[in-house]
């Protein structure tokens, strides 16, 4: 939890000193890093895991200053890991146009039995496989557990869109793993 002192600046939209923001980043690290962390991981795997992660919590360091209080501190938070996560993807899928290996999504098939692994795969690649605006809302609602009112703020999106979206991501999802022969109801 932020403390009481950083969050009454927050609220009050006054401006962060260094060493405020220094204590606030701190802060946001040791309360909000396991699920940044998670949320990282799962958008892009283990092969860019530590550069993108590094460069979430580089921005959130540079920027906290210019935190303007229109949404909560977490959803602005969110809002950098899930765009700088993106941007680094995008960029890596320019860059090499191969074919999906197990280690582009953390997966390590020797430590996972063979059933497992081939799951994961298919439903990891099921999610790459979706547009970046369907991306978002399956992963801040699925793997972040984010609720809608937050990834409407998150994404500057009417509830009703994102509930659109959630529910389109699950059937292009549905019909990915059905059409790789997964049963799962």
């Amino acid at each position: 939890m932020i403390s009481k002192k950083l969050t009454s600046f927050l609220k009050m939209g006054r401006v962060l000193s260094k060493e405020d923001s220094s204590l606030l980043f701190d802060e946001i690290y040791f309360t909000k890093g396991s699920k940044i962390k998670r949320q990282v991981f799962y958008i892009v795997g283990s092969s860019l895991y530590e550069d993108v992660l590094q460069e979430v919590f580089f921005k959130i360091h540079k920027n906290l200053h210019k935190f303007n209080n229109q949404s909560s501190i977490d959803t602005w938070i969110y809002k950098i890991a899930l765009n700088t996560s993106l941007d680094f993807l995008n960029k890596e899928k320019k860059r090499s146009k191969s074919s999906f290996e197990d280690d582009e999504f953390g997966i390590d098939s020797r430590r996972v039995n063979e059933e497992n692994s081939e799951l994961k795969d298919l439903v990891q690649k099921s999610i790459f496989n979706l547009s970046d605006k369907h991306k978002k809302v399956f992963i801040l609602f699925y793997i972040s557990g984010e609720s809608i009112k937050n990834i409407s703020a998150v994404l500057n999106i009417p509830e009703g869109t994102v509930k659109s979206r959630l529910n389109n991501a699950r059937e292009s999802v549905k019909i990915f793993l059905k059409k790789h022969g997964v049963n799962y109801e």
